[in-house]
């Protein structure tokens, strides 16, 4: 998720977490994650998972209990749910988009090249938002990929 030009400096913030974060503890990485989320929704992308519904409700618990105000699930099923007007404007006012884990060529797939990735890439980029992602969820943000 990477800006690809050398010369542009992005104003957000990346968040790579390896997978296994702690959502039960202390909860040091899913706070700093959840920390800009006043400013606008915090969506949920369970694009790589097999069990979305699970995911969603696993970090929508875990996000809730971090006093987040508004979170989010963005459930892509197919590449054209990345169309989806829906999609596309709950991505425009997030403040935080976490991608969870599973298979990342499940993301690139649905989201390659898409108008949705080219909104999370302005979050990021432009609108200083947070782009953050464990497991699968961080595979998938650099300009390689590992799969």
């Amino acid at each position: 998720m990477t800006s690809h030009s050398a010369e542009r400096a992005a104003t957000g913030t990346l968040i790579l977490v390896g997978g296994r974060e702690d959502r039960t503890g202390d909860r040091a990485i899913l706070k700093e994650i959840a920390r800009p989320a006043h400013a606008g929704p915090l969506v949920i992308a369970t694009v790589a998972s097999e069990e979305p519904i699970q995911q969603w409700e696993s970090y929508r618990r875990v996000f809730g209990g971090l006093a987040v105000p508004e979170i989010r699930h963005l459930h892509i099923e197919a590449r054209e749910d990345s169309n989806d007007p829906r999609n596309l404007d709950m991505v425009e006012n997030a403040s935080v988009v976490f991608f969870t884990g599973g298979d990342q060529l499940k993301i690139s797939s649905k989201l390659g090249g898409t108008p949705l990735l080219s909104l999370i890439r302005r979050l990021y980029e432009e609108r200083g938002g947070v782009v953050a992602g464990t497991s699968a969820g961080a595979s998938a943000m650099g300009a390689s990929m590992l799969s």
